[in-house]
């Protein structure tokens, strides 16, 4: 990754932000008709497959599976002596699962088809689930743009197997997003704005990291 100007990925993260808020303040007719569409092609011989591939994808953005990818990437960062990277990787994951909580309060849009509690370790918890923006989307997109910053910063292979591990994370991402509306759990702007969201929150924390970096090993140097 290079942006070089810090003020540019700044403005970027700050642009995503608005779109994200003004997709939550309007309610748009595409959503339904391309809801409804999704919807249709499960009932066909074709969506029983699409559908059990989405249960799959939708799996992966599950808060067990980011917790669990999140502490053991954490851990092996920090064993490797990159504790920064440890660091970032845990405070923007818990950082984003915070944030989309208080966006579905601030919007509280109501999730299509019946309503749904939030689930955690297969207990459910009595507050009601809102549809926007999706936490799955958010998770896993926010997950596989650190993974690929932790690629870029401590494994830095390029060429083919670069391009490989791009590739992954964009179908495990774009996979678990559609997932959510093939499974009738969410609208397509819950998706978009979620996918947004989380590139914002990335790109203002790659904006500023190189003074999060000095000031975190000032402070880990002084101990």
């Amino acid at each position: 990754m290079d942006f070089t100007n810090k003020k540019i990925t700044a403005g970027l993260a700050l642009m995503m932000f608005v779109i994200s808020f003004l997709i939550g303040s309007w309610t748009f007719a595409i959503d339904f008709d391309i809801f409804h569409w999704f919807q249709g092609i499960t009932e066909t011989a074709f969506g029983q497959w699409l559908y059990n591939a989405a249960l799959i994808f939708s799996s992966l953005g599950a808060p067990e599976i980011i917790l669990f990818v999140t502490i053991f990437s954490a851990l092996l960062l920090w064993i490797k002596k990159y504790r920064f990277e440890a660091l970032s990787f845990v405070l923007l994951t818990g950082t984003g699962i915070v944030f989309n909580y208080l966006l579905k309060v601030f919007f509280q849009r109501e999730r299509p088809g019946e309503a749904r509690s939030i689930e955690v370790f297969q207990f459910s918890l009595d507050i009601p689930s809102f549809s926007f923006p999706s936490g799955h989307t958010m998770r896993i997109t926010l997950l596989c743009l650190l993974l690929f910053y932790v690629w870029d910063r401590v494994i830095r292979k390029g060429g083919m197997v670069k391009g490989t591990v791009i590739l992954l994370l964009f179908v495990i991402a774009i996979g678990t997003s559609l997932a959510r509306v093939v499974l009738g759990w969410h609208y397509p702007t819950d998706i978009l704005a979620a996918i947004l969201f989380s590139l914002g929150l990335f790109l203002l924390f790659y904006s500023g990291e190189e003074k999060l970096r000095g000031k975190f090993q000032q402070s880990f140097l002084r101990k």
